[in-house]
């Protein structure tokens, strides 16, 4: 799976050796076990302490338990075999991730829960910004890389247990307790896959949509009448001009009643959005309007 930034940090892939270790160790015990009723078994004839058909079915009962425990054994050391594994490769690939994204983080950049590279709220010029939005895009390849070992480690690590049971999978049907338990499906992806052109998109419109909402220049003016001018400048060079009308004086002067708030939505490339206009009513209320 592809896990959330959140999701990766609670992981522990260390927590897989313990239980790696006691299956092994269990694996390991049962054989040791079983074969040593069948080798004393073996031995009675010799020592004369029980010979015969009964001594005969004996044997032959523990020799296919021998093989049965021999069998488990194998199964358990596989198991462990791929817990200890996905634990080394899901702890790389896990470490080299986050510390890529703290590195990210403690520059101009951070990294989003759905690891989308981002444009950290700044003042900043057209060209710093510019810079910064390259910055971005070329990190978010190397997050993605890095985001996608993470997915094969934790998927190679899940095919690796599902090969073990596979291995007995007709040798403990016949126990009362039944064959192992099946390995649980692995949980469905928490981000977008950016190896997909839907996962790409996701990233690019989320990284838009944070530039056009992120001010880099805050600027403030007046105009000829007095009216107070606030221009507020996007990542992406898309602008907010809201504009305060004051007291005019003469009401024929007035074009909009004073407190009336203006406010111009313009995209990057200077194409008119959305008009929003507030103005106050004589009752005390607002009027606003959007165009």
């Amino acid at each position: 799976m592809l896990p959330s930034r959140s999701r990766l940090q609670s992981w522990n892939p260390d927590s897989l050796l313990a239980p790696a270790s006691t299956i092994r160790a269990a694996g390991e015990s049962v054989y040791a076990g079983v074969v040593g009723l069948d080798n004393r078994i073996d031995a009675m004839p010799e020592a004369r302490g029980w010979a015969g058909q009964a001594h005969d079915a004996a044997t032959g009962m523990f020799r296919k338990a021998t093989d049965r425990s021999s069998v488990f054994k194998n199964y358990a050391e596989a198991f462990a075999g791929a817990l200890e594994s996905g634990s080394a490769s899901i702890g790389k690939a896990r470490a080299d991730l986050l510390g890529l994204a703290e590195d990210i983080d403690s520059g101009p950049l951070n990294v989003t829960d759905q690891w989308v590279v981002m444009i950290d709220p700044a003042a900043m010029s057209a060209e710093q910004a510019a810079e910064l939005q390259k910055q971005a895009v070329a990190l978010q390849g190397e997050v993605n890389e890095l985001l996608l070992a993470v997915g094969e480690a934790d998927s190679l690590t899940a095919q690796q247990l599902l090969v073990a049971r596979a291995g007995t999978e007709g040798e403990f049907e016949n126990l009362v307790y039944g064959p192992p338990s099946p390995v649980p499906p692995v949980p469905g992806d928490e981000v977008p896959d950016p190896s997909t052109e839907e996962g790409k998109q996701f990233q690019e419109a989320a990284r838009a949509q944070d530039m056009a909402t992120t001010v880099r220049e805050v600027s403030e003016s007046t105009d000829r009448d007095g009216n107070r001018i606030t221009t507020k400048t996007m990542l992406d060079g898309s602008t907010h001009v809201a504009t305060e009308y004051v007291d005019q004086g003469l009401p024929s002067e007035q074009v909009y009643p004073a407190g009336t708030l203006k406010s111009v939505h313009t995209d990057k490339n200077g194409n008119f959005i959305s008009e929003t206009m507030t103005i106050p009513r004589r009752d005390g209320g607002k009027l606003t309007q959007v165009v």
